[in-house]
Parts: C-alpha cells; sequence; structure tokens
C-alpha cells in the first residue's frame, strides 16, 4: 500500500467516524416564485352594477362596525374604571371638583417646599451656632 492509499484510508476512517460533513451555514437563494394564472374573460357582457344593493350592504357593514366600536369602547372603560376602583383612583364627579382637587394638591405641594427649605433653614443655623459655640480657638466667634 503506497502513501496515497493510506491517507486516503486513514481519510475514510476518520470520515467514518465523525459522521457526515455538516451542511453549509450559507442560505441557499430563493425560489423563483410561479407566475399567476392568466385570467379569461368569460363573456362579453356589461357588468351590472347595483348601486342600492352596495349601499345598503355599505350601510349594514358600517352599522356593525359602529356597534362594535362603541362595545369596545364601554369595555376599555369599564375596564379603566375597575382598575381606578382597585387602586383608590376614582375620577371627579365634575370639571369643578377635580379642578378644586388640583388647586390642593398644588397648595399643598408649595406649602411643603416652603416648610422643607424653612426646616432646613433653622437646622443650618442651629448647627452654625452650636459650631461657634464650640470654636476653640474662638475664631469664628
Amino acid at each position: 500500500m503506497n502513501a496515497k492509499e493510506l491517507a486516503e484510508q486513514i481519510m475514510a476512517e476518520a470520515m467514518k467516524a465523525h459522521g457526515p460533513k455538516p451542511k453549509s451555514r450559507i442560505p441557499k437563494p430563493p425560489e423563483p416564485k410561479p407566475e399567476p394564472p392568466k385570467l379569461e374573460l368569460v363573456s362579453e357582457a356589461e357588468p351590472v352594477v347595483d348601486l342600492e344593493a352596495a349601499r345598503s350592504t355599505n350601510r349594514r357593514s358600517e352599522a356593525k362596525l359602529l356597534v362594535e366600536e362603541k362595545r369596545q369602547i364601554r369595555e376599555a372603560n369599564q375596564h379603566l374604571l375597575n382598575y381606578r376602583k382597585r387602586h383608590g383612583r376614582m375620577p371627579p364627579n365634575s370639571v369643578e371638583e377635580e379642578l378644586r382637587r388640583r388647586e390642593e394638591a398644588e397648595q399643598i405641594r408649595r406649602q411643603s417646599i416652603i416648610d422643607y427649605h424653612g426646616e432646613m433653614k433653622l437646622f443650618h443655623e442651629e448647627a452654625e451656632r452650636q459650631f461657634r459655640e464650640n470654636d476653640p480657638l474662638g475664631l469664628w466667634s
């Protein structure tokens, strides 16, 4: 057995041990789409268009769509109302009540800002007073 045959035999055994060659990861080009069938003219007669029948069909479908849209709006509103009830966020009864509630919230927010800054001013004044009292060298008095 010469070297070439020996190499082929070793390669064949290795291929048998490791299984088949893996498939290529390169995608194949897409197959061309078949052409749509040709349309054939069945008759030479003029088409008959019944406008009133088409309009009535359109009116019926529009009515169905309107009913469905109203139903979806009712469901969405009910879903929102249930969510607000669960989380305690009920909508106001009137516009005036909503405006009053917003104004109260704004006043509370402003007052909390004023209170915070006042407390911080007092805190820092007290800290400075204590610092000046405890100044061992008397440099800050």
